[in-house]
């Protein structure tokens, strides 16, 4: 750069959001085809299990949509009387639960809990490669966050009330008398109330 501006130095949004997107098409396809490779080796006789076919999966990243491949293995040779359901095993279909990836999930309601569903929307487009760039999709795993939270709150909160109980019991009962200008309550230690 003999002659330039200030503005050229680095790269630009456009160009880092193209450089993240290849970067995490390349990892996605290396991570799911080394996932694939490792549970085709048969745990039973270490033999690799014949490929039924092949097929491929969408998976909405931060960094943009992937299609990995996810190929279909055929129960090994060495397991005759498998049952019909598991002649064929898919790993990567396994492992892809979701249409999308926890990070995207959590940075989608994050965004979501704090602005409009379409201003975090709009942010997600504007900072990242991210394709589901889409108000609904925001919404929709804001909620489902939601919904997460209050679940694991409610089991917290059983935990804290059976273990709370036993304490209450031994507490003894409360009662209040009340006196010219003032509330007094007190209990002894046995329990009782004064």
């Amino acid at each position: 750069m003999v002659e330039g501006a200030l503005a050229d130095l680095g790269l630009a949004l456009t160009e880092a959001k193209a450089v993240l997107a290849k970067l995490q098409e390349i990892m996605v396809q290396s991570q799911t085809a080394e996932y694939a490779a490792c549970h085709r080796v048969c745990p039973h006789c270490r033999v690799p299990q014949p490929v039924k076919d092949r097929r491929t999966r969408r998976l909405q990243t931060l960094f943009g949509t992937e299609e990995v491949e996810a190929p279909r293995f055929r129960v090994c040779q060495c397991r005759p009387l498998a049952p019909v359901v598991a002649a064929v095993s898919s790993p990567v279909c396994r492992l892809l639960t979701a249409r999308g990836t926890p990070e995207l999930e959590r940075v989608q309601a994050e965004l979501g809990a704090r602005t409009s569903f379409q201003k975090a929307a709009r942010i997600l487009k504007t900072l990242a490669p991210a394709s589901p760039g889409n108000h609904e999709s925001v919404r929709t795993r804001t909620h489902a966050a939601a919904l997460r939270l209050e679940a694991a709150d409610r089991q917290a909160m059983a935990a804290v009330v059976a273990s709370d109980t036993p304490r209450r019991r031994r507490a003894g009962r409360l009662s209040c008398s009340t006196a010219p200008m003032c509330a007094r309550c007190r209990v002894t230690k046995c329990g009782n109330l004064r």
